[in-house]
């Protein structure tokens, strides 16, 4: 598994490509649960930035093997919650390092997620 580098964080961004990275791994309620973000390109609103916060229960015990198909620990955000918009990738970068104390040493492309848990 590979982390992209900063320089390959912006560009990938920039190509309108999602980048992931994992926030935490806690419980709640008793079950754990797992945190990451995503920075995504806006589809249909093509100039804007979007930071995804995603919340799911650790499903693995369940026979549920990829964190992509667990279940939301709030299930109105089945897909991810957006928690910011922003009209440049920049802005979009230092609001998830200043929210998030998140280097940006430990994005990957999106479907990388995975290996992180």
């Amino acid at each position: 598994m590979k982390y992209l580098t900063t320089d390959q964080l912006i560009d990938t961004i920039k190509r309108g490509k999602t980048v992931e990275a994992l926030v935490d791994k806690n419980e709640e309620n008793g079950y754990p649960t797992i945190q990451w973000l995503a920075i995504e390109k806006g589809r249909e609103r093509k100039g804007i930035y979007y930071i995804i916060l995603h919340h799911v229960f650790d499903d693995r015990s369940d026979g549920v093997e990829s964190v992509y198909n667990f279940s939301y620990v709030n299930p109105d955000d089945l897909y991810g919650k957006i928690i910011a918009e922003f009209e440049s990738h920049l802005d979009a970068i230092n609001f998830v390092k200043e929210n998030f104390l998140l280097s940006l040493d430990k994005f990957v492309t999106e479907g990388f997620i995975e290996e992180l848990i």
